[in-house]
Protein backbone atom coordinates (compact mmCIF):
# COMPACT_ATOMS: atom_id res chain seq x y z
CA UNK A 1 0.00 0.00 0.00
CA UNK A 2 2.91 1.90 0.66
CA UNK A 3 4.60 2.01 -2.53
CA UNK A 4 0.72 2.11 -4.28
CA UNK A 5 0.98 5.63 -2.44
CA UNK A 6 4.39 6.68 -3.49
CA UNK A 7 3.30 5.96 -7.25
CA UNK A 8 0.08 7.77 -7.33
CA UNK A 9 1.85 10.50 -5.82
CA UNK A 10 4.56 10.60 -8.42
CA UNK A 11 1.99 10.19 -11.13
CA UNK A 12 -0.15 13.06 -9.64
CA UNK A 13 2.74 15.10 -9.20
CA UNK A 14 4.18 14.43 -13.11
CA UNK A 15 0.55 15.16 -14.58
CA UNK A 16 0.69 18.65 -12.29
CA UNK A 17 4.26 19.59 -13.98
CA UNK A 18 2.72 18.42 -17.80
CA UNK A 19 -0.36 20.91 -17.58
CA UNK A 20 2.14 23.89 -15.69
CA UNK A 21 4.38 23.37 -18.46
CA UNK A 22 1.41 23.27 -21.43
CA UNK A 23 -0.14 26.24 -20.22
CA UNK A 24 3.48 28.45 -20.58
CA UNK A 25 2.68 27.48 -24.55
CA UNK A 26 5.41 26.69 -26.97
CA UNK A 27 8.75 28.24 -26.53
CA UNK A 28 9.54 28.78 -30.29
CA UNK A 29 7.23 30.55 -32.19
CA UNK A 30 4.95 28.57 -34.76
CA UNK A 31 6.55 28.90 -38.53
CA UNK A 32 3.80 29.96 -40.76
CA UNK A 33 2.43 27.59 -43.33
CA UNK A 34 4.54 27.69 -47.03
CA UNK A 35 2.47 28.29 -49.56
CA UNK A 36 0.77 25.75 -51.36
CA UNK A 37 1.92 27.34 -54.55
CA UNK A 38 5.39 29.71 -55.54
CA UNK A 39 4.21 33.44 -56.12
CA UNK A 40 6.03 34.30 -59.30
CA UNK A 41 8.55 36.94 -58.80
CA UNK A 42 8.43 40.46 -60.56
CA UNK A 43 10.26 41.31 -63.60
CA UNK A 44 10.75 43.33 -65.80
CA UNK A 45 9.62 42.65 -69.85
CA UNK A 46 9.99 43.96 -72.96
CA UNK A 47 8.47 44.49 -76.26
CA UNK A 48 5.71 45.73 -78.70
CA UNK A 49 2.38 46.46 -77.56
CA UNK A 50 -0.90 45.34 -79.69
CA UNK A 51 -4.29 45.40 -79.42
CA UNK A 52 -6.45 42.70 -80.95
CA UNK A 53 -9.78 42.10 -81.56
CA UNK A 54 -12.04 39.25 -80.59
CA UNK A 55 -11.88 36.26 -82.47
CA UNK A 56 -12.29 32.24 -82.25
CA UNK A 57 -8.82 31.77 -80.87
CA UNK A 58 -7.60 30.62 -77.50
CA UNK A 59 -5.51 33.99 -76.95
CA UNK A 60 -8.77 35.52 -77.65
CA UNK A 61 -10.27 33.39 -75.14
CA UNK A 62 -7.56 33.37 -73.21
CA UNK A 63 -8.27 37.30 -72.57
CA UNK A 64 -11.83 36.86 -71.81
CA UNK A 65 -12.78 40.21 -73.60
CA UNK A 66 -13.93 41.60 -76.81
CA UNK A 67 -10.71 43.51 -77.10
CA UNK A 68 -7.08 42.71 -75.90
CA UNK A 69 -3.80 43.61 -75.72
CA UNK A 70 -0.62 41.81 -76.39
CA UNK A 71 2.88 42.47 -75.69
CA UNK A 72 5.04 40.80 -79.09
CA UNK A 73 8.60 40.46 -78.01
CA UNK A 74 11.62 40.49 -79.88
CA UNK A 75 11.64 36.32 -80.84
CA UNK A 76 8.14 37.61 -81.73
CA UNK A 77 5.96 35.53 -79.47
CA UNK A 78 2.83 37.37 -78.28
CA UNK A 79 1.90 37.25 -74.30
CA UNK A 80 -1.68 38.53 -73.46
CA UNK A 81 -1.48 41.15 -70.93
CA UNK A 82 -3.60 41.43 -67.81
CA UNK A 83 -3.77 45.25 -66.74
CA UNK A 84 -3.60 45.45 -63.03
CA UNK A 85 -1.61 49.01 -63.74
CA UNK A 86 -4.37 51.38 -63.37
CA UNK A 87 -2.74 53.04 -66.69
CA UNK A 88 -4.84 53.37 -69.68
CA UNK A 89 -3.27 51.02 -72.67
CA UNK A 90 -4.24 52.68 -75.70
CA UNK A 91 -1.51 55.30 -75.09
CA UNK A 92 1.29 52.55 -75.34
CA UNK A 93 -0.10 50.56 -78.87
CA UNK A 94 2.26 50.19 -81.43
CA UNK A 95 4.97 51.82 -79.04
CA UNK A 96 7.94 49.61 -77.33
CA UNK A 97 7.54 49.46 -73.56
CA UNK A 98 8.72 48.05 -70.49
CA UNK A 99 6.70 45.95 -68.18
CA UNK A 100 7.08 45.32 -64.83
CA UNK A 101 4.84 42.12 -63.59
CA UNK A 102 4.93 38.45 -63.69
CA UNK A 103 3.62 35.63 -66.15
CA UNK A 104 1.02 33.24 -64.31
CA UNK A 105 -0.76 30.26 -65.23
CA UNK A 106 -4.52 31.27 -65.91
CA UNK A 107 -7.34 28.43 -65.15
CA UNK A 108 -10.71 29.34 -66.50
CA UNK A 109 -13.45 26.93 -65.82
CA UNK A 110 -15.76 25.00 -68.03
CA UNK A 111 -18.66 26.56 -68.88
CA UNK A 112 -22.49 25.23 -69.00
CA UNK A 113 -23.86 27.37 -71.14
CA UNK A 114 -23.82 25.71 -74.61
CA UNK A 115 -24.15 28.96 -76.91
CA UNK A 116 -20.51 30.14 -74.84
CA UNK A 117 -17.98 29.74 -77.96
CA UNK A 118 -14.69 28.50 -76.21
CA UNK A 119 -12.04 26.21 -76.61
CA UNK A 120 -13.33 22.67 -75.38
CA UNK A 121 -11.07 20.01 -73.76
CA UNK A 122 -12.46 16.84 -73.08
CA UNK A 123 -10.99 14.36 -70.72
CA UNK A 124 -10.93 10.81 -72.83
CA UNK A 125 -11.31 8.86 -69.62
CA UNK A 126 -14.73 10.84 -67.62
CA UNK A 127 -16.06 12.29 -70.60
CA UNK A 128 -16.17 15.66 -69.11
CA UNK A 129 -14.96 18.94 -70.28
CA UNK A 130 -11.94 20.18 -68.81
CA UNK A 131 -10.43 23.46 -67.68
CA UNK A 132 -8.52 25.86 -69.88
CA UNK A 133 -5.26 27.23 -69.21
CA UNK A 134 -3.30 29.87 -70.77
CA UNK A 135 -0.58 32.00 -69.94
CA UNK A 136 -0.83 35.54 -69.06
CA UNK A 137 0.86 38.61 -68.13
CA UNK A 138 0.02 40.09 -65.11
CA UNK A 139 1.36 43.82 -65.58
CA UNK A 140 1.68 46.38 -62.82
CA UNK A 141 3.26 48.78 -64.40
CA UNK A 142 4.37 49.95 -67.27
CA UNK A 143 7.15 52.46 -68.73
Amino acid sequence: MRYFSLILLLGFMFLMANNASAQKGPKTPPKPPKPLLKKAKMTIFEGTIKQKPWTKSTQSFCAQGSEYYVLVMVDETETVIQNESGQDMTAFIDKKVKITGKIETKTIKPSHNPAEQRPVSINPITGEEESFKCTVLIATKLL
